[in-house]
């Protein structure tokens, strides 16, 4: 797969299956994956109105397809702010926020930026995503078997899911 080659995290299923743990919960599957629009439930039309359906995905006017970060810090940004949004929300009291994975995905297709009404810079959205890895957890050596089995990709476990151990475990030397 050619494409644009980022960061990003997951939950992860007890399956070995990834999801995206914020928004609209999809599930990463094997191999390509071509994105889908959910709409924009309860969200306020973007700048330029309400998308035509269907339309090209992602596009900038919308906040579909498929999300990855450009660099690792970029991410654990990304990741620290979402911890500390859901630790003041009523919706973190309900369902807390697993990030269970991370490691590297790959866009093809369509690539475009931020929606600028709720991603970061640093932030590409992709028409197909598929993980590529390797990947990172600190789940029971079963599940990541069960991880790297079910996406094709290395998967290394480490101690806790921390900045500084997934960064020494995917950019060793760094």
């Amino acid at each position: 797969m050619t494409g644009v080659t980022g960061w990003r995290y997951w939950s992860l299923a007890s399956d070995g299956t990834l999801a995206s743990p914020l928004l609209w919960g999809g599930s990463w599957q094997p191999g390509t994956a071509a994105a889908a629009c959910p709409g924009r439930p309860g969200r306020p039309p973007g700048p330029h109105g309400i998308l035509p359906d269907p339309h090209g995905i992602p596009d900038p006017r919308c906040g579909c397809g498929w999300r990855v970060m450009t660099s690792l810090q970029e991410l654990f940004a990304v990741w620290q702010a979402a911890a500390v949004t859901r630790q003041l929300s009523l919706q973190a009291r309900l369902a807390p926020l697993h990030l269970d994975v991370c490691g590297q995905a790959t866009l093809s297709g369509r690539i475009c930026g931020p929606d600028l009404n709720s991603d970061p810079c640093g932030t590409l959205r992709g028409q197909y995503g598929e993980v590529t890895g390797p990947l990172a957890t600190a789940a029971p050596a079963p599940l990541a078997a069960a991880l790297a089995a079910r996406y094709g990709t290395r998967v290394i476990r480490v101690p806790r899911m921390t900045p500084a151990a997934i960064t020494s475990a995917l950019l060793p030397g760094s």
